[in-house]
């Protein structure tokens, strides 16, 4: 697939850290505290840049070291959930899916000590001989389960972080003494990451009876400053590669007048979002123009630029008029029926698994809406897809929308 420049509504990828710019000394800050340190707190406004800066900046960087494992709960649906706890073990099972018996196993048996985080990982570690980053995003999102499964999650995540070897194991290695177990003694070399949006801090309360120094060490993502958002706009248009468009170039009127617009006349922070949905529709003209004249470098110049009035809004009511206008898709009504109602719920995202989608709407309008970026799905833990909106950044316009 030909990749874009900008990912608009998405978080930035791993494939995308080619073009993945404004953010050098935070990914340089921030690798050296989560290699200083077990568990880093990263947190920042919704839409600031967290999942972008671990996928596309932090993380490439400590792959090769390390065994990266991304968690992702979403949002409580009684219907479909696991408890947290599950949804870690099911991703951690499918890590290694070979049956590889262990030293731990045969303990494991014997003992009959219940399988947790600790055995889990402890097993990819015999197996694998790795280090690991355990990577939680929108960690918000754990705290809309029922709070017997937050607590079961803590008490977990407890032991895994504070507890070098579970008591029943450790009373039967002392009482058979044998070479084979010194492994166990070694610590669990696993690093924690949560991220999390700056308004749901207060959250973390619920987990410090067991996790009481999660707050300790803690980034703290700024916005884009204006020479961030600038490198943000113009670095990934002069990357030459394979992508949609040849590489281009913006006059500096047209990148003031961006960031302009964007931070309403210098009175608010840049959203990251919010800048690389107007970039993509700025690539996309610049893909019309070298289809005209593919001889000369393009320059995007102020007039060039699109409208920036509710460009959230326009985004989303676009993106419904267009899959609403395909062969086959829901209509209009429809469409917005199951967005505005199903997956934003108390003015949160929802994630559904695609069955129940499909009580709402078809197959065919369910993949073209995540073509138009308005929805994403995710692999879930049972091997199908679960789907949301894109962004938290989404839900006020899609809200204002409704209340039109």
């Amino acid at each position: 697939m030909i990749a874009k420049r900008y990912p608009g509504v998405f978080p930035f990828n791993r494939e995308q850290k080619n073009v993945f710019y404004g953010r050098d000394n935070d990914i340089v800050k921030f690798t050296k505290l989560l290699l200083m340190r077990n568990h880093v707190l990263l947190y920042s406004k919704s839409g600031v840049g967290k999942t972008s800066l671990l996928n596309a900046g932090v993380l490439p960087r400590l792959e090769n070291d390390f065994k990266i494992i991304k968690i992702r709960f979403f949002a409580y649906d009684n219907k479909t959930a696991q408890t947290p706890t599950e949804i870690i073990i099911n991703n951690l099972k499918n890590i290694d899916k070979a049956d590889n018996k262990t030293v731990l196993d045969e303990i494991i048996d014997k003992t009959e000590t219940e399988k947790t985080l600790w055995y889990y990982l402890k097993q990819l570690e015999c197996s694998n001989n790795a280090k690991f980053i355990l990577v939680f995003d929108q960690f918000e999102e754990l705290f809309t389960y029922p709070e017997n499964q937050i607590n079961e999650f803590k008490k977990q995540l407890h032991e895994l972080i504070n507890i070098d070897i579970p008591p029943k194991i450790k009373q039967f290695i002392a009482i058979n003494d044998n070479e084979k177990y010194d492994i166990f003694y070694d610590e669990l070399k696993i690093k924690i990451v949560f991220s999390i949006r700056s308004d749901r801090l207060n959250l973390l309360n619920m987990l410090t009876d067991k996790l009481p120094d999660i707050q300790e060490t803690f980034y703290d993502l700024k916005p884009l400053s204006t020479q961030q958002t600038a490198l943000a706009i113009t670095k990934p248009a002069e990357n030459k590669g394979s992508y949609i468009t040849e590489n281009f170039n913006y006059h500096k009127h047209a990148v003031e007048n961006i960031i302009k617009a964007l931070t309403n006349n210098n009175t608010q922070n840049i959203e990251t979002t919010q800048l690389q949905i107007v970039c993509q529709k700025i690539e996309n003209i610049v893909y019309q123009k070298q289809q005209i004249d593919s001889k000369n470098i393009v320059q995007i110049k102020e007039k060039d630029l699109p409208k920036f009035k509710d460009i959230f809004l326009s985004f989303y009511e676009d993106a419904i008029t267009n899959v609403s206008l395909k062969k086959d898709n829901n209509n209009k009504h429809e469409i917005r029926i199951f967005i505005e109602n199903q997956l934003i719920r108390n003015k949160q995202r929802i994630s559904l698994d695609e069955l129940i989608c499909l009580d709402y709407i078809n197959n065919k309008t369910l993949k073209n809406l995540i073509n138009t970026h308005l929805l994403r799905a995710e692999r879930n833990s049972t091997g199908g897809f679960s789907y949301e909106l894109s962004h938290d950044t989404l839900i006020v316009p899609i809200i204002k929308c409704k209340n039109k």
